[in-house]
């Protein structure tokens, strides 16, 4: 072999001896980017699965607030026919006495 071999040998060794360090260190670098990759994937996973139970729970709080607004309506309602029974002029029961109870009216200015 000729020395010119052996430099082009050499140097190629000496490059060997540079760039394998610096591969491995590459190398770790990847895997610890890879290992924080798949903790983010873990992690987003985690939280994709919490927005999913957030949103069901809305949903359901939405259904149980258009029940009760039903119901707060509905009893507005009888509360208004209440109010204006009380309210309004009597009027008798359609399977009632024709006149109000006589304990139900005050008694004559001279009798009290």
């Amino acid at each position: 072999m000729s020395t010119e071999a052996i430099a082009i040998i050499g140097a190629a060794v000496g490059m060997l001896a540079v760039l394998v360090p610096l591969l491995l260190t590459l190398g770790r670098r990847i895997d610890a980017v890879a290992a924080d990759v798949a903790e983010v994937r873990r992690d987003l996973g985690a939280l994709v699965e919490r927005v999913t139970n957030v949103e069901a729970t809305v949903q359901t709080l939405d259904a149980r607030t258009a029940r009760i607004e039903t119901a707060v309506h509905a009893h507005g309602e009888r509360i208004a026919r209440i109010e204006g029974a009380l309210t309004g002029p009597w009027r008798p029961p359609a399977n009632g006495p024709a006149e109000p109870a006589a304990a139900a009216q005050p008694a004559p200015a001279g009798e009290r």
